[in-house]
């Protein structure tokens, strides 16, 4: 079985764990207290799918990361062989899309992860009134996709939305492999 680890970054109460928890199946977080994530978490779950006309069967390992900046010496090791990257904001937090420079500056940049493998997720609740501050993203952002999380209203879209992005990075990363055992080969 190919195993994709996928690593869910972003700045604190950004709603990784609650996002993390929702596609894993492992709880319900939505509207419950916050606690902070010390360090790093790892759900796994399984999916299938249709790469080159063959239905292949991958583990999926979401690293629910902390938010905290006191983690971030350990970025590198969260980052080592990940396939793709998650990026969870919450646009009513105003420094959240200034934070995310910087985790993309390491999350991307740094580990030559494709912007393709990429997936933006602006979290919001029904509960947040007002006027969001962000949405407008640094054009570091440009090339990647963003999805809304509504998970207490449209919690099906947003699944089905996310297993497109895991399709894609499922794809990539199977392409990768064979390409690499290939050149081994030769």
């Amino acid at each position: 079985m190919f195993k994709i680890k996928i690593p869910v970054v972003g700045p604190v109460r950004a709603g990784k764990t609650a996002i993390s928890n929702f596609l894993a199946d492992a709880g319900d977080s939505i509207g419950t207290e916050y606690i902070p994530t010390i360090g790093c978490r790892i759900l796994e779950m399984e999916q299938e799918t249709k790469i080159s006309n063959r239905k292949e069967k991958f583990e999926i390992e979401l690293w629910d990361c902390s938010g905290d900046l006191k983690y971030e010496s350990c970025w590198t090791a969260l980052s080592h062989d990940a396939n793709g990257v998650v990026f969870a904001f919450n646009p009513y937090e105003a420094n959240h899309s200034k934070e995310l420079n910087q985790w993309f500056t390491h999350f991307v940049q740094n580990s030559g992860i494709r912007e393709e493998c990429c997936l933006i997720i602006e979290n919001r609740y029904e509960t947040e009134t007002g006027t969001p501050n962000a949405g407008k993203l640094g054009n570091l952002f440009d090339g990647i996709k963003k999805i809304k999380s509504n998970m207490e209203n449209e919690s099906e879209k947003f699944r089905d939305e996310f297993n497109n992005f895991i399709q894609s990075v499922a794809a990539f990363s199977k392409s990768k492999q064979d390409q690499e055992e290939k050149m081994i080969l030769r």
